[in-house]
């Protein structure tokens, strides 16, 4: 909650973590409006990280999950905005 309330005081446009602690971030924030870009590294993002993206950030925000390699950094990145279809098992 306090990570939450910080990146709302402070307007923050960007945020860059894992998805676990995205999940945990955005399971205590009823609202994430001044994100913009929320990229997600490091394992990949669920649908349920999805969900909580959409629900938390505003209508223009893009979720960007890379994926790659520690040896040989960034390989790949997605991006997903609010009219990106996402799949579920």
């Amino acid at each position: 909650a306090g990570l939450a309330s910080w990146i709302n005081r402070e307007r923050l446009t960007v945020y860059h973590s894992t998805p676990a602690i995205f999940r945990q971030l955005a399971q205590c924030a009823t609202a994430l409006p001044s994100l913009r870009v929320v990229r997600l590294e490091g394992d990949t993002a669920s649908p349920r990280d999805v969900d909580l993206f959409r629900s938390r950030c505003a209508e223009d925000s893009v979720l960007a999950n890379g994926l790659g390699l520690t040896e040989c950094g960034l390989v790949c990145q997605f991006f997903v905005d609010r009219s990106t279809p996402v799949l579920r098992a």
